[in-house]
This record gives C-alpha cells, sequence and structure tokens, in this order.
C-alpha cells in the first residue's frame, strides 16, 4: 500500500507547495529518498541537514503511530494525507442539516458509518 504521508514534505519547517514540488521535479518523492541524497539542487547542505533531522522525527512518530505530530505539522486542509497511514483510526461521519443558510441549518441526522477501505 502506498503512504502518501511519506510523500508529504509541507510537514517540515519552511517547506511549502512551491518547494515540495521542486523535490518531486528532482525525484525526491519520498522521506527516504529525501534522506539518502547527498545533495538536491536548491537545499543548502545546512537546511538538508536540518530537514534530515525532521523527517528523521517524522519517521519515528510514524512509527509510533503519533498522530498529534502530523496534524500540528500540517494545515487542516492537508489531513487527508494522513488517510493511509492512519485510516484503522478514522471514522466516517454524516451530517444532515435542514438546509438553511450556513450557520443557521440545524442538524438533524449524525450517523457514524463504519469506514470500509480496499
Amino acid at each position: 500500500m502506498i503512504n502518501i504521508l511519506k510523500h508529504t514534505f509541507t510537514i517540515l519547517p519552511g517547506v511549502g507547495t512551491r518547494l515540495e514540488r521542486h523535490l518531486w521535479r528532482e525525484g525526491v518523492f519520498t522521506w527516504e529518498d529525501f534522506l539518502i541524497r547527498m545533495h538536491i539542487p536548491g537545499v543548502s547542505r545546512s537546511r538538508k541537514n536540518i530537514l534530515d533531522r525532521e523527517l528523521t522525527r517524522a519517521l519515528h512518530a510514524l512509527e509510533k503511530e503519533d498522530i498529534g505530530y502530523f496534524t500540528g505539522r500540517l494545515h487542516h486542509s492537508e489531513y487527508w494525507r494522513l488517510f493511509d497511514a492512519f485510516h484503522k483510526d478514522a471514522v466516517c461521519l454524516d451530517i444532515e442539516t435542514m438546509g438553511g443558510p450556513a450557520g443557521d441549518g440545524e442538524v438533524w441526522k449524525v450517523m457514524r458509518r463504519p469506514l470500509k477501505y480496499y
């Protein structure tokens, strides 16, 4: 199974989507790819050393299944990247409202459904 989280570099301090795309263009697709490279064009040696340490921490957090480590480093709109790694702890909520304007809609049904993962 592919772990999309290991393809995500925006968990690193100072790394946004622009640098993440640059890494992918350089053939650095996973954390392991980053760690084994001695030099990456556009990344200074000192910055690479800092990011190597951060990625090593991220690998340990993933091994310990520490989702809090990642939620503290990812923007909430990027939480979908956590699914592959933490799907066994995921819950899907189906919330139905009365259809009123945003903020005024009355919730009339919440269903918790088991998550099927294929």
